[in-house]
């Protein structure tokens, strides 16, 4: 009675044991089978557009992914930002990532904008097993605004001055 248990025993354990190696290769197989027909890949449902804003102002750039199985990154000048899992990134107050994650939407969200965040950005989706990143790209400009020359005359020393949001010294 006791060697009965006991084999039923292993052919339980047996019976787990292959039932998670063929769950494991079904899985495995699907992914490359649909990996190789192009389909069940990670995609971009919103790339990235090129913008511009005034200084001072507010930009969202977005990124929206299909079938996301890697993890989503955004990039500026080539350097990556730290995101937390808020949504907010390390080190830069000013910048979020907004979007409903569990959708796929990663959009890039500057507040304030200053000339520092003029530049290119990226947003990454690495890879997954054998599904590749992908990447797209954009550009931010931002341009501040300026008011007209005025034509002014101290101690006799004429001068043409830009204000470019600050007072202007000569």
């Amino acid at each position: 009675m006791a060697s009965e248990r006991a084999a039923d025993s292993r052919r339980e354990f047996l019976l787990v044991d292959v039932s998670l190696c063929v769950q494991r290769r079904v899985k495995f197989i699907w992914l490359k089978a649909a990996a190789a027909a192009g389909e069940g890949g990670q995609y971009f449902r919103v790339r990235p557009r090129n913008s511009s804003v005034l200084e001072g102002g507010e930009v969202t750039i977005p990124c929206e992914v299909g079938n996301r199985v890697g993890i989503v990154q955004w990039v500026k000048d080539g350097f990556a930002y730290v995101i937390q899992p808020s949504g907010e990134i390390v080190g830069h107050p000013r910048l979020r990532l907004i979007g409903d994650q569990n959708a796929g939407i990663y959009n890039l969200k500057i507040t304030d904008a200053s000339l520092t965040d003029d530049g290119e950005y990226q947003c990454q989706v690495g890879p997954y097993m054998r599904i590749k990143s992908i990447r797209a790209n954009a550009h931010l400009s931002v341009v501040c605004e300026y008011t007209r020359p005025s034509f002014f005359s101290i101690f006799n020393v004429s001068a043409y001055v830009y204000v470019v949001g600050e007072l202007a010294s000569i």
